[in-house]
This record gives structure tokens, sequence and C-alpha cells, in this order.
């Protein structure tokens, strides 16, 4: 509580189509320099991002799910009706020492795709 932290958002297509809108929060200190122009411009995944630009790697996450209505942003990003049923994903991602590095929540419409979450070796 009282740290700094950068918020923003982000939005993954599967053939055209929304299917995940993202809500991210990572510390401040660790991620100095993120701007919207360095996530728009990676040719990877966050986490890549997050281990090459800032040297931090993600080595497992703890995710909580269940299901609800897409709310009125939602539904907006993803394409939606208003309270259709959607998947809401809670996650916190840790790095060396189970220190969090990020927080997410994914709100995925599961309609024509499935939600798969792999687990790691050490998890």
């Amino acid at each position: 509580p009282g740290d700094a932290v950068i918020r923003f958002e982000n939005r993954l297509s599967l053939g055209g189509r929304a299917v995940v809108y993202d809500r991210i929060v990572v510390p401040a200190p660790m991620f100095k320099g993120l701007s919207e122009k360095r996530l728009l411009d990676r040719p990877s995944t966050i986490y890549s991002l997050y281990q090459t630009e800032f040297g931090i790697t993600v080595l497992r996450a703890q995710e909580r799910a269940r299901a609800v209505g897409a709310d009125r942003a939602t539904a907006r990003i993803l394409g939606l009706a208003v309270g259709l049923p959607v998947l809401e994903v809670h996650r916190v991602a840790m790095t060396f020492g189970e220190r969090p590095v990020e927080y997410r929540v994914s709100t995925i419409h599961t309609q024509m795709h499935d939600y798969v979450s792999v687990r790691s070796r050490n998890a």
C-alpha cells in the first residue's frame, strides 16, 4: 500500500476478434521507463518485454478464475453485450524469491476459444 505503480490495459485478438481484455498493474520502481510506446512497439509478449527491457523474469503465476457478466467497459472492448458471461482471471505473477511483479485481471470471452493455463515445472 502506498507504493507507486504503473497501470495499463492490453487487448488480445484472435482471428481479428478481441477475446482478452487485460488490466495490468506493475510496481513503478521495477519498471522505470515503461511507456505506452514501449508496450505498443514490443516485438513479442509482455513477459518477454519485462525480461529483455527490465531484467525481470516471471517464473510463475498464481491465478483465480470465475465466471462473471461483462461490465460496460469490457463489453465495449470485447464487442459483447453487457452482462454476457465471460471468464475473469486474477493473476499475480512472481519472479525470483516469490517477489510479485505484476497483478493482472484478464476478462476473457470464451464462446469460441478455451482458456488454457500451463503450470511451470516448479509450481
